[in-house]
Order: C-alpha cells, then structure tokens, then sequence
C-alpha cells in the first residue's frame, strides 16, 4: 500500500544543481570521527587528528537554522569533481564566514541579558564559534584566527572542541597546565556527560520548492530514520498527495 507518492520526478539537478552554480554553498562541519564510523563510509571527508571534516551544501538559510544537504560520494560524481576540489571550495566558504571569540562571562552574562561593560579579553577562558552558534566547531580549521587570538592573548592556549557547536580556548597561565586540563575533561565526560542524554531529535528538510521543513522523532527513532524506515503523514508537504486525492 502506498502511502505517499510524489506528484512529479524530481531531477536531481533541481536540487543538486551544477558544480559551477552550488560551490558557493559548501559548507564544513567537524565530527568525532569513532563515534561516527560507519556514516563516514561513501562520504567525501577529511580527518583531522581524531576529528573529521564532512561537507554539507547548504540548500535554506534562515534565523532559525539552514537548511543542509550532506554531501556524498555520489554527489561529487554528480558534480564532476574530486575531493580536493570540494575541499579548496569549501574552505574558501568557511574563510567568508563570520566567526566570534568572547570571553566565557561576556557569552554567559549575553545568555541571562545582563549587562557587561569590558568586551575584550580579561578571562581565562573563551568561547570560539560562527555567527549562528550552530556547527561552530568547523572554527578550528580558521587558523587565521587562531592565531590572531595568540597575538591578542599573547600567550599560548589550549583548544578543546566543547561540543560540534563551538570550541573553547584556554590561554596558557602555566598554573593549570595540560596535564591537569586532561584529567578535568576526562573526569567530566566520564561522570557528567552521558552517552546518550537525548530524548528527542529534530529533523529538518525540504520540500521540492525549497521550503525549510521539520519533524521531531524520539532518540530510539533515530536508526530507523538514517535507514530510511521512519514514515510520517506528507499530505501538507508540497510534493505528496494530499488527503482527498489518497486512495488508502
């Protein structure tokens, strides 16, 4: 029994588009390369020490997030390109990318809308991320940054990948020192952080207009979403009958 059916084909150019028209809109995101093992197969990706770089094509931007694409091996066959062509793209994009480091009160005292008078750097620590704070961690491939935040703190400092949002530097004031900082993060992710501390997910997609769609599933949907088995009523998405023209 079908349950939806498309009302057109869709060619994979109207999505896809052609390299020349699209390389404007790659995008880079950095994942834990264990943890995500088995999706790094037939995807275009980098490593970077224990981390890998994956690309996406952004397809919507919005306040509210963009709307992405990631991208496979068949995508760049479809493109006609190699990975180092994808890679140079991209990192032109994430060069053209805005990008902000504060200090972790100034970000803290943004978050409860109190006010702050100092706004350079007078803490020990700093938060590192894009504008939209979302997949801000790709901001340790700006080494241009990076560095000029070394000639600012004149001091060297430690990079931590807090989460694939963001990234924390910690200049170094030769108290703490890289040894103690090791064992503080490995206690926090042993007795803090869980495996699996999330209840639901929210999946973002869009219609064959373009037009930024979502759909929250449970943690324990997730696998059956990635394998393509999770159904949901289409019927006010454009591109799916709707519920008078079905014949369930």
């Amino acid at each position: 029994m079908e349950i939806a059916e498309t009302k057109k084909h869709v060619d994979a150019d109207e999505i896809l588009g052609v390299w020349d028209t699209v390389k404007d809109k790659v995008s880079v995101r950095v994942v834990h390369s264990k943890r995500n093992q088995n999706r790094l197969e037939g995807m275009p990706h980098k490593r970077f020490l224990n981390l890998s770089v994956i690309f996406h094509l952004v397809l919507q931007e919005s306040e509210s997030g963009n709307a992405t694409l990631l991208i496979h091996d068949h995508t760049m066959e479809h493109w006609g390109i190699t990975l180092d062509l994808l890679w140079k793209a991209a990192m032109k994009n994430l060069k053209a990318e805005d990008f902000t480091i504060q200090d972790l009160t100034k970000v803290v005292s943004d978050m409860l809308g109190t006010e702050r008078k100092e706004d350079d750097f007078i803490g020990g620590m700093y938060i590192m991320t894009n504008k939209s704070r979302c997949f801000g961690a790709s901001a340790l491939l700006r080494t241009d940054l990076l560095e000029e935040f070394a000639e600012r703190v004149k001091k060297d400092y430690y990079i931590i990948p807090s989460s694939v949002h963001e990234i924390i530097l910690i200049p170094d004031d030769k108290v703490l020192g890289a040894e103690y900082l090791e064992k503080m993060l490995r206690e926090i992710n042993e007795t803090m952080v869980e495996e699996e501390d999330v209840e639901f997910i929210r999946l973002q997609f869009t219609d064959i207009f373009g037009m930024l769609k979502n759909v929250a599933i449970t943690a324990g949907q997730l696998e059956k979403a990635l394998d393509n088995r999770c159904m949901f009523d289409g019927s006010a998405i454009e591109g799916f009958v709707r519920v008078d023209e079905t014949d369930m």
